[in-house]
């Protein structure tokens, strides 16, 4: 056996242990990113439908600027309800009169563009939090394949050359697999299996 597979196993432990713990930072991150999008996402929706409402009511007698309106209105979605944020800014600012009638507060528009900008610059921090945490569990997974495979050669070898030493190829079997095993061979749950199939 090439002796550097064993003198090896302590860096590929290292190596996963490092791997395992930048994913879950990963993991964790894009959890409070998750939190934090859909808080402030669930608001650009509410004030999204709230400016529609007062934009109808306002142009309520122009007819060109209702059909304007519910283009803006058309589609879902995160992507959609961004620009229609910054769509609802502009159409505001350039139909201002009708709005100032119904004692809007034009201060409204900016709020409507600044989220959108907001939430146009969450939503691609969410994009590259995704692809950096797959590229984490990625490298995790590699890790975790590397050291495996020196394990599994040591563990291998053990189990030929200590085939007759009951006690020394003990160490060379999983203990994880051989629970597993033992469980799924123990009588109890063959009784079990067995009512199952007669009560089915």
């Amino acid at each position: 056996m090439d002796w550097d597979i064993v003198t090896s196993i302590p860096l590929r432990i290292g190596a996963l242990r490092e791997a395992n713990s930048r994913w879950e930072n990963r993991r964790f991150d894009h959890g409070e990113l998750g939190r934090t999008w859909k808080k402030e996402s669930d608001y650009g929706y509410y004030f999204r439908d709230f400016l529609l409402r007062e934009f109808r009511y306002a142009y309520d007698h122009d007819p060109v600027l209702l059909s304007k309106v519910s283009r803006i209105a058309d589609g879902n979605g995160h992507a959609d309800m961004i620009q229609d944020l910054n769509d609802l800014a502009v159409l505001g600012r350039e139909y201002a009169e009708p709005l100032h009638a119904t004692r809007f507060d034009m201060a409204h528009l900016d709020r409507a563009a600044h989220l959108s900008d907001k939430l146009g610059s969450m939503q691609a921090d969410a994009q590259v939090n995704r692809e950096q945490n797959s590229d984490a569990l990625v490298i995790r997974n590699q890790s975790y394949t590397y050291l495996k495979q020196a394990i599994d050669a040591v563990r291998k070898l053990g189990q030929l050359v200590f085939f007759e030493d009951d006690d020394r190829l003990q160490g060379y079997f999983s203990q994880y697999y051989k629970k597993a095993n033992r469980s799924r061979n123990s009588p109890d749950e063959a009784q079990s299996a067995t009512q199952t199939e007669t009560a089915g």
